[in-house]
């Protein structure tokens, strides 16, 4: 997918999406300038203004489609400037914005504003999306309220009376919601005007197998069975969850964390971050613990401290951890992670399932291409394989694999943007 083709969501992204989230950098870099006081007051102020122009200039040339630049910070340059030169030899030009793949250039504009801030003397770890993410959080607090007190209700009952069918219920339950938290995706809130990003994220709290059919409605490729009988198979030993926004739906992903661990699915959950700001709302490290410390203050509810405290606590006694890895801010399809970074590779190959959230990660999974709708699950992975894999992730990309015959067509009748609008879901599991 490029920024070549008008009549895709890539050449939208390019051209609009792209520019108003640069807009937003830029516009929340000018109010730091009010923050700024003491003896370096003056030099603070022209380290700002450094920063602003440099975005200033990147602004200007992804809307006159200039050629990319190599970066200059980071030791991940290696990666970029071999991509960089693989397109040189292959179109004997250099990279520009709308010429190159979608996914390549989207990830391009996000590490060429780590880079002018990186660069900086005071900015260095500055993260230009802290307050929309959580802003987020605030945002859906009545939801967080509704469902933690579910989970609370659930987790302090006698968990080892449940029977298998409401053992599996409570699970289905929990992964629907992970599944469905994913519309809270900043980058569509603030690029999209029609987005709506609140559907599907009412009566949370409800269960059983009436709520369960209701939640299954739009996932237009349902294939919880087979995930059920990966974690069957349990406790596994470690279930990864491949993180996507911070927020609200980073809260669901702990739920269904807490879930896997309490009614024994798995003994440890591993979470993988993000390094850099990263796609407005990608989840990092700090991020996770900012969310942790908001569940414990008293602004919250009961429930939802009791949340905080016991998910404090499953950090300290190792059963939940938290990592992160410079590959996940690459522009590569994971395809080529093997290959350019086998540590992690083989790390998640001691993995008994990783669960892939989102988006970004789907277009990555499949390498960002427009393949049939119909074409399987692990036909479209190209060999990455290295355990088994679920993908969680509401649609707001023009691409998806793996639909059984007819929902592509099911959707489009429903709502010609199904590929765009998060009105869709898949559930999609590759087993090893």
């Amino acid at each position: 997918l490029s920024g070549q083709y008008k009549d895709t969501f890539a050449y939208v992204t390019v051209k609009d999406r792209m520019v108003k989230v640069l807009t937003g950098v830029i516009d929340t870099l000018n109010k730091q300038a009010d923050l700024f006081k003491g003896e370096d007051q003056g030099e603070r102020l022209e380290d700002l203004k450094a920063v602003i122009s440099r975005l200033s200039q990147l602004h200007y040339e992804m809307q006159r489609d200039r050629d990319l630049v190599p970066l200059v910070w980071g030791a991940d340059r290696k990666f970029w400037d071999e991509v960089y030169e693989v397109y040189m030899q292959k179109n004997n030009k250099p990279p520009s914005w709308f010429s190159s793949s979608w996914l390549y250039v989207e990830c391009y504009m996000y590490r060429k504003v780590v880079d002018a801030l990186k660069t900086s003397l005071f900015l260095r770890d500055f993260d230009p999306f802290k307050k929309q993410k959580e802003d987020s959080y605030y945002l859906y607090m009545e939801q967080v309220n509704s469902l933690a007190s579910f989970l609370v209700a659930l987790i302090s009952n006698q968990l080892a009376t449940l029977s298998l069918k409401d053992r599996k219920i409570e699970v289905m339950h929990m992964l629907l919601t992970s599944l469905w938290g994913n519309k809270t995706d900043l980058s569509m809130m603030a690029t999209q005007s029609n987005y709506n990003a609140s559907q599907n994220l009412t009566d949370l709290h409800k269960t059983g197998q009436a709520r369960i059919d209701q939640m299954l409605h739009n996932v237009l490729c349902n294939q919880l069975e087979d995930l059920l009988e990966v974690l069957r198979d349990g406790p596994l030993e470690q279930v990864d969850v491949v993180l996507d926004n911070a927020g609200y739906e980073l809260f669901t992903d702990c739920c269904l964390a807490e879930v896997l661990i309490s009614l024994g699915y798995t003994k440890q959950v591993l979470f993988h971050c993000k390094q850099l700001p990263w796609f407005v709302s990608d989840a990092s490290i700090a991020d996770f613990h900012w969310l942790i410390d908001q569940l414990c203050k008293d602004s919250t509810g009961l429930d939802a401290r009791d949340l905080g405290k016991k998910w404090r606590e499953r950090l300290l006694d190792g059963s939940w951890r938290l990592t992160d890895h410079p590959f996940w801010t690459l522009p590569h399809e994971y395809a080529k992670m093997e290959g350019v970074s086998p540590d992690l590779y083989n790390d998640l190959k001691r993995s008994s399932l990783i669960i892939f959230k989102g988006d970004l990660n789907y277009r990555k999974l499949v390498a960002d291409r427009n393949w049939p709708y119909t074409s399987p699950f692990r036909e479209v992975l190209q060999g990455f394989s290295p355990s088994n894999i679920c993908a969680l992730r509401t649609l707001k990309a023009d691409l998806v694999g793996g639909l059984p015959e007819g929902k592509a067509r099911e959707a489009a009748e429903v709502n010609k943007d199904w590929l765009i609008s998060g009105q869709f879901g898949i559930i999609q599991v590759y087993r090893k």
